[in-house]
């Protein structure tokens, strides 16, 4: 019973350290979808401010056509006109900056996407670069263990050559017998 006492404070505690490390976990998760989202919210929110502007701009240059349109004199048409053709190259300036940012951001991604593609083709050469030298190795180890079982055979032919050569004399006889061993298959 005392050994059970003592177990149940380690286990309460190992399970409060889980608790404590699946609480973290969330919390950290929790701060990333957050960091996300306040991400998303900035970009939407620079992205509705543009647009207002845009607009803004829009109704002013409109409001200002309109207003120049109701005045009769020559001149006061004139100035409208060059009024027109500010607001008119204002617009194109800032529509012309709304495409850069997107050409930016399309830059950004082709950029990211051909690293990604390099970083996979590296990793893929590697692979089949220790593919090789694992077969290089194998087949090495395959000729070795080959020229092992074969090295005890030739050092024994290689003896028995020797000791024939030391045996032989210049007599008929033991040329005769070397002929006939000659002639004779080996089991």
């Amino acid at each position: 019973p005392r050994v059970q006492e003592e177990q149940r404070p380690n286990a309460q505690q190992a399970t409060k350290k889980e608790e404590a490390a699946e609480l973290k976990r969330r919390h950290e998760e929790e701060l990333r979808q957050e960091e996300t989202k306040e991400e998303q919210q900035r970009y939407n929110a620079q992205q509705a401010t543009k647009k207002k502007e845009a607009a803004e701009l829009k109704r002013k240059h409109e409001e200002e056509v309109k207003q120049e349109q109701q005045r009769s004199d020559a001149s006061a048409q004139q100035a409208a006109r060059q009024k027109e053709a500010r607001h008119e190259e204002e617009m194109k300036e800032h529509l012309e900056q709304l495409r850069a940012q997107a050409q930016q951001r399309a830059d950004a991604q082709q950029a990211a996407a051909e690293l990604k593609r390099k970083q996979e083709e590296a990793a893929k050469r590697q692979k089949e670069q220790e593919k090789w030298e694992e077969e290089r190795e194998r087949k090495w180890w395959q000729c070795f263990r080959k020229l092992s079982r074969e090295m005890p055979k030739v050092e024994q032919e290689k003896n028995e050559n020797e000791n024939e050569q030391k045996q032989q004399s210049g007599s008929g006889a033991a040329l005769a017998k070397k002929e006939k061993k000659k002639t004779i298959p080996k089991p």
